[in-house]
């Protein structure tokens, strides 16, 4: 089964003011429908992988492969056009805008494509029924709580119906309730739309319920911490 995405030895060096090594030598597959959790203590690289996933950041060296196309030295408009038609991002914050509502904020993704057709508004419409969130289609993110505008910016990562969701410690800002309800969500919409998965967390409990922990310290995958 062809990968989603596969690292090959991917190096990542910053090189202002003291030259620091994020990643080394990082080897990873993600399969298809795979939910992978990624932990490690701060400062170990996992923002820095998950920029170069998302096609934010660049390696030093090695190779990514998404879709099983090489993106490492893709110009910044391919790389635009990939994170626009195959990546979906969760982010600790939710980053919905303020002006927009929760289904204007769902579409937006579809938006930078083009024209939001009908089928598109009724998956979308859809997706937010789904999740419990049908009746606040036309209400503004300050109208929510956290937990409820966390849900929105998880369908927003699905309405462009990506190869892979990227998501920065979901449940960082939540309270324990919140945080179970979102990660369950998500585990859900995981098996229910096989789509493919990389969590970053610090929470530990969430971490183990994931199809495998990838466990980085100091810019390194230890082997002893992946669960097959």
């Amino acid at each position: 089964m062809e990968s989603v995405l596969q690292l090959d030895r991917v190096c990542k060096l910053y090189t202002e003011g003291v030259p620091v090594w994020a990643l080394r030598d990082v080897d990873l597959a993600v399969r298809p429908g795979e939910f992978v959790a990624v932990v490690g203590p701060s400062g170990s690289g996992k923002t820095t992988l998950l920029n170069i996933i998302g096609l934010l950041d660049r390696p030093t060296s090695g190779r990514v492969l998404l879709a099983g196309r090489d993106v490492s030295n893709l110009s910044e408009n391919a790389r635009s056009l990939l994170r626009r038609d195959l990546l979906g991002f969760v982010f600790q914050n939710y980053y919905l805008l303020p002006e927009l509502t929760v289904v204007e904020n769902v579409l937006l993704p579809l938006r930078l494509r083009g024209s939001v057709s009908a089928r598109d508004r009724t998956r979308v419409e859809g997706l937010l029924d789904r999740v419990g969130l049908a009746a606040y289609a036309r209400v503004f993110p300050s109208q929510l709580s956290g937990g409820q505008q966390q849900r929105v910016a998880l369908i927003r990562a699905l309405a462009n119906d990506p190869t892979l969701v990227l998501a920065d410690e979901p449940t960082g800002n939540l309270d324990s309730q919140s945080g179970r309800a979102v990660f369950d969500l998500m585990r859900e919409l995981n098996r229910a739309t096989a789509k493919s998965f990389i969590m970053v967390t610090h929470d530990e409990r969430f971490a183990t319920q994931a199809d495998r922990v990838v466990r980085i310290e100091d810019g390194r995958i230890q082997p002893e911490a992946v669960t097959p």
